[in-house]
């Protein structure tokens, strides 16, 4: 059971929590009018966690829908693209200048064709590594020395279900 200094500092810092989180409208909590009583404190601020959690769910998704929309005009253009090169390379025609756009056709220089990789002198390799983790927890979970990596205690995390 928690003594008085821990309840006092459990609810301090719910009311810290709750003035800090604007309400639906856009309102501060007021840590004064917060109630003082523990159980219900935790009981705001968990529900406002959740009412952000399905805010961010909302925006997530919103935010794919406009990547799934900013996808189909990228399409879009490379498709119109492709049509107005074709029909001015039938023609012809290296440039066109319009009142708001000048397009020409060009020859790009020259790019690197990997034919054989394995011929590739080692001074024209990049090699990077990086510590493998999954193979590095399994192997001091065997209880396995790995110079330079241990276990470590996780933070502890709330855990919020709705349903």
């Amino acid at each position: 059971m928690a003594n008085t200094y821990q309840l006092g500092l459990a609810v301090a810092t719910l009311q810290r929590a709750l003035a800090e989180e604007p309400d639906q409208d856009g309102v501060l909590h007021d840590p004064e009018e917060a109630a003082d009583d523990l159980e219900g404190l935790l009981a705001s601020v968990l529900r406002a966690a959740v009412e952000a959690q399905d805010m961010s769910d909302a925006a997530r998704r919103r935010a794919d829908e406009i990547d799934a929309r900013a996808t189909r005009y990228k399409a879009k253009a490379e498709s119109l693209r492709a049509a107005a090169f074709s029909a001015m390379d039938a023609v012809g025609t290296k440039r066109v200048e319009l009142p708001d756009l000048t397009a020409s056709i060009r020859n790009p220089p020259p790019r690197v064709v990997i034919t054989d990789e394995a011929a590739i002198p080692e001074e024209y390799i990049r090699v990077t590594t990086s510590p493998d983790k999954s193979a590095i927890s399994a192997a001091l979970k065997a209880a396995r020395q790995v110079p330079g990596a241990e276990l470590a205690n996780s933070i502890p995390t709330l855990q919020i279900r709705t349903s």
